[in-house]
């Protein structure tokens, strides 16, 4: 397990890497690059499943959302499931799918078990 200021970042037994927001912020580019530093650690050179619980996300700026979506976050991550029970935090996570488009697949759910059982079907 890796914890950063915001967040933290768990291996799961399956290889997914879930990522969950310990408190409410706004995600800069600083947040993004360490969180992005801290899923590389986990990922062991090889492109990962992503589960992140954006439920205390207020907004992104526009380089973390750029970053999110460029070709280093590519190489990295294979397909993110995003899981929030908040208004905000899906405002934000549709607005990053719609806008930013990323190159992996990325979907929005109400609940982290959703969001794992949808990423285990893209194995």
């Amino acid at each position: 397990m890796i914890e950063t200021n915001l967040c933290t970042f768990e291996k799961l037994d399956d290889g997914i890497i879930l990522q969950r927001y310990k408190f409410p912020c706004h995600v800069d580019l600083e947040v993004a690059k360490t969180g992005l530093a801290a899923i590389k650690s986990l990922a062991e050179k090889q492109p990962v499943l992503l589960c992140a619980d954006i439920t205390f996300v207020k907004g992104a700026s526009v380089e973390a959302r750029a970053l999110g979506a460029s070709e280093e976050f590519f190489d990295v991550i294979r397909a993110i499931g995003m899981a929030t029970d908040s208004k905000v935090a899906r405002v934000v996570g549709n607005f990053f799918v719609r806008f930013n488009r990323p190159r992996y697949p990325s979907k929005l759910f109400n609940t982290e078990e959703l969001a794992q059982q949808w990423l285990r079907s893209l194995r």
